[in-house]
């Protein structure tokens, strides 16, 4: 019950913290958007809480994570962040040239230490082909 209160108390000051929710901050962040991400890969990073994580120890890095997810967002390494704390997982929109450089990118996130992650490379949106051509 404690664990619920902490994870719910986390997910209302973790997640309102980061400007990834309005559509004007996805937008500056998209793949279309960003030169440097136009050369590199995009992956959705799909990471989850390992079972029995102290969310207390959670909380204490919250501010770090803040910081690094700037200055991974600027680098233009980092995209869009969802949260789903009543899954225990976070969905993470990431930008590099390749599967390990995408890993390496969300390592670099504090919070990282306790999750276990998934990446799926997304593919690149495909244009409705002109009738006319």
């Amino acid at each position: 019950m404690v664990a619920r209160a902490v994870a719910g108390s986390l997910a209302c000051s973790w997640a309102s913290s980061f400007p990834s929710s309005t559509a004007s901050a996805r937008m500056a962040t998209s793949l279309y958007h960003n030169k440097r991400a136009l050369s590199m890969n995009t992956y959705m990073v799909v990471a989850k809480f390992k079972p029995k994580t102290d969310m207390n120890a959670v909380q204490a890095v919250v501010q770090e994570e803040r910081a690094q997810v700037e200055v991974l967002r600027k680098e233009g390494r980092l995209g869009a962040i969802y949260i789903s704390m009543a899954r225990g997982t976070v969905f993470l929109e990431v930008f590099a040239p390749d599967e390990t450089g995408a890993e390496a990118t969300v390592k670099t996130l504090p919070l990282s230490e306790w999750w276990s992650l998934e990446i799926c490379r997304t593919p690149e949106p495909t244009l409705p082909r002109d009738p006319s051509s």
